[in-house]
């Protein structure tokens, strides 16, 4: 099979595409005018806004403040969800949880029981703008599926941070972990671009996750 080369940004236009391809996704699964989204931030701040506006969504949107990473890189097994809005007076309803990325999957694990708990929704839809393609989640659950990030890949930009920096970047830069693990915060402070960091790489798979 024939190998794509593996682009190491995806220019602002290369993202909106991703996003209006989950929003199609989306647009289809036809929610009630009531459904609930609840972004994941601090990560998914830009998509989920950019994504709701396309769908144009008349729902709630009641925002889920999660900390799931330990330090610039490791994704933590017990993520710490320091705020989150929607509660009984959201009972029944549709709800559509969306995060930056599917990695190892217990940030959504964690979002989804308390929404179960919570909420007692009617339906669980999860849009995720990246997906390692290793968590498998109850196949009741919708997913909205957007780019594959293969294992070894560190994504910045667009919402995601390297030691908490770069969000605001409306590119996706990859870095790849290694690299990631050796920029430090205190070198990023010290660098007037600290793109130069990030690795050429030759080819990779770059799939969709379906």
């Amino acid at each position: 099979m024939k190998r794509k080369a593996l682009h190491l940004t995806l220019d602002p236009r290369e993202v909106a595409s991703i996003v209006d391809r989950i929003g199609d996704q989306m647009i289809e699964h036809d929610f009630d005018p009531d459904a609930v989204a609840i972004p994941i931030l601090t990560g998914a701040m830009f998509f989920a806004a950019d994504l709701l506006r396309y769908v144009e969504w008349s729902g709630y949107i009641c925002p889920a403040i999660v900390s799931s990473y330990l330090d610039a890189q490791e994704p933590s097994h017990t993520p710490h969800v320091k705020a989150f809005t929607a509660g009984h007076d959201y009972k029944g309803k549709q709800v559509c949880i969306i995060d930056d990325i599917l990695d190892t999957g217990a940030t959504m694990e964690t979002m989804i029981a308390l929404c179960d708990s919570n909420m007692k929704p009617s339906e669980i839809t999860v849009a995720t703008l990246f997906d390692r393609g290793k968590t498998k989640l109850d196949p009741k659950i919708k997913r909205f599926n957007g780019r594959y990030l293969p294992e070894g890949l560190f994504a910045v930009g667009y919402g995601l941070d390297l030691a908490g920096r770069d969000r605001a970047n409306p590119e996706v830069n990859f870095l790849t972990t290694e690299t990631a693990k050796l920029v430090s915060d205190a070198e990023l402070k010290n660098v007037q671009n600290p793109h130069h960091f990030w690795p050429r790489m030759s080819e990779s798979n770059n799939k969709d996750v379906s």
